[in-house]
């Protein structure tokens, strides 16, 4: 990140690298990587250097992110449903560090939990439950019998009681406003509440 440069390369001096360059490195990296929709390259102060978006999505990190990058390394950020993109989306940022270990930047990648469904869809062939994937809040992000925006959000009292009884069958008002049997479960690596529920 340091040294970057938009202006023209020397014929004599080394190469350098600009903001353009960049990004449609970036860009072509994305384009063959399926589950990417956006890579972003920001600095330590978390102002965007390069992207392979027109318009990158927004990162949220916490304001000791850059005292704790080094130590803490890859940060996910909490899923959402993206309404531009009509999809689900997960950001994963990586510190970039310098080859004395000092923070220079970041680099954000922004995942389509969409790609995820052929192999929701595989788990669940056999089974008549539905198979929901939630943001940590509640907030449906992906089925496998329904488009998640309609999809309606349990009620805290329901989504309290499958947060608190992980793995324990219980009946509520399912996500399509119906009596449903269901359990829960978390990820070991991401934070995403996974649901499985059908009618009574």
């Amino acid at each position: 990140i340091d040294g970057l440069s938009a202006g023209t390369v020397s014929r004599s001096g080394p190469a350098t690298i600009g903001t353009r360059e960049l990004a449609l490195y970036l860009r072509s990296v994305q384009k063959k990587l399926d589950p990417l929709l956006e890579l972003t390259l920001s600095d330590a102060a978390g102002q965007v250097v390069a992207s392979s978006a027109s318009t990158p999505a927004p990162t949220v990190l916490q304001a000791t992110w850059p005292n704790t990058a080094i130590t803490e390394g890859v940060v996910v950020e909490r899923p959402r449903w993206d309404n531009v993109r009509a999809t689900a989306t997960l950001t994963v940022v990586v510190p970039v560090l310098s080859l004395r270990n000092e923070l220079l930047g970041a680099l954000s990648a922004v995942l389509d939990l969409n790609t995820v469904e052929p192999r929701l869809q595989y788990i669940a062939r056999s089974s008549p439950a539905e198979v929901i994937l939630l943001a940590a809040e509640g907030e449906p992000l992906l089925s496998t019998k329904a488009v998640a925006t309609a999809l309606m959000p349990l009620d805290p009292l329901p989504l309290h009681r499958l947060r608190s009884q992980l793995g324990e069958p219980m009946t509520f008002a399912g996500h399509h406003q119906r009596e449903v049997l269901g359990v829960a479960d978390v990820t070991r690596s991401l934070p995403i509440i996974v649901v499985a529920e059908r009618d009574r």
